[in-house]
C-alpha cells in the first residue's frame, strides 16, 4: 500500500472517529437506554403498588426505576423487590424529606441510562408510555419530550399507535401561565405540559446544567422554564426538542383510584 492510499485510509479512520464520539456525545444510541426516576415522600406509600403495577403493565420495560427520597422501611423495600421481582427498583433513599424538585436531581445523580424519564408515585400512566418515548427519541433524534397530563376525574387513556402520534416543534410550542405565575409549555392544541413528566436525554440535562427547582417549593415549572429561556437563546440549536399532543399520565387522587 503506497502512502497516498494509506493517508486516504487514516484521514477515512479519523473522519469516522469523530463522527461516532459526536454521535456518542450528542445523539441518541440506537437502542437507548430509559432510566425512570421517581421522587418519593412517605405520604405517598399508598400509591407505590399501584404505580408499580402500572410500570409492570408497560410494553416496554425502563433499564432502571429509581425511587428516590425519603423511602419506606428496608424490610418494605426488600418485599416490594420480591413481589415485583421483574421489574429493575433501585431504591435510593437521601434520610430525610425533601421537595420532587430536588428529589429528581438526586435521582439523576445516580441514574445510568441514556434518557431520564421524570414520573411520580402518585400517577397513573399509559401502558404504551415507555415505548413511545423511546421510538420517538430514536426515530426523531430528539433530546427533550414533554407530553400532556390529565387531572380530571374518569377518563381513560386513548389507544395510541406509536408511529402516528403527532409532534410538535420548538418553534410551534408556546408558553401559558397560570395562577401564581407558573410557566407550562403546551403544544397549540393541548392541555398544558406535565412539568415534573418530561423526558430527557442525560447530556442535555448534563452537558447545560439543567436541574429542577431546588427552592423549598422544590417541583417543576423552573426546569421547562430554563429549558424554554435556553431555546430561546440559541444554546440548543444543534438538538431537537418536541411536544406530543397525547395523556400519557393522569393524577391518581382525582380518579377513582384513590385510596384512603
Amino acid at each position: 500500500m503506497d502512502k497516498q492510499t494509506l493517508l486516504k485510509y487514516l484521514i477515512i479512520v479519523l473522519f469516522l472517529l469523530i463522527v461516532y464520539n459526536n454521535y456518542e456525545n450528542f445523539g441518541i444510541t440506537k437502542d437507548p437506554k430509559l432510566s425512570v426516576i421517581v421522587p418519593f415522600i412517605m405520604r405517598d406509600d399508598k400509591y407505590l403498588e399501584l404505580y408499580l403495577d402500572d410500570v409492570r403493565k408497560q410494553t416496554v420495560k425502563p433499564y432502571e426505576l429509581i425511587i428516590v427520597g425519603e423511602l419506606p422501611s428496608k424490610e418494605r423495600q426488600d418485599n416490594l423487590k420480591n413481589i415485583y421481582h421483574d421489574l429493575p427498583i433501585i431504591f435510593n433513599d437521601v434520610g430525610e424529606k425533601l421537595p420532587p424538585g430536588i428529589n429528581r436531581n438526586k435521582g439523576v445523580e445516580v441514574a445510568t441510562g441514556d434518557i431520564y424519564a421524570f414520573t411520580d408515585v402518585d400517577d397513573e400512566y399509559h401502558p404504551k408510555r415507555n415505548e413511545l418515548l423511546i421510538y420517538l427519541f430514536t426515530t426523531y433524534d430528539c433530546y427533550f419530550i414533554g407530553h400532556l397530563y390529565y387531572w380530571g376525574y374518569n377518563k381513560s387513556f386513548e389507544e395510541i399507535d406509536v408511529e402516528k402520534v403527532k409532534v410538535f416543534k420548538f418553534s410551534e410550542i408556546y408558553k401559558k401561565t397560570m395562577e401564581g405565575g407558573d410557566a407550562f409549555i403546551v403544544p397549540p392544541t393541548g392541555d398544558w405540559m406535565t412539568q415534573g413528566h418530561v423526558t430527557v436525554h442525560k447530556n442535555v440535562f448534563d452537558k447545560f446544567n439543567i436541574k429542577y427547582d431546588d427552592s423549598l417549593r422544590g417541583e417543576d415549572c423552573q426546569f421547562d422554564y430554563d429549558i424554554m429561556i435556553k431555546l430561546k437563546d440559541g444554546e440548543f440549536d444543534e438538538y431537537n426538542f418536541i411536544i406530543i399532543d397525547n395523556y400519557l399520565s393522569k393524577y391518581i387522587p382525582n380518579s377513582q383510584q384513590i385510596l384512603e
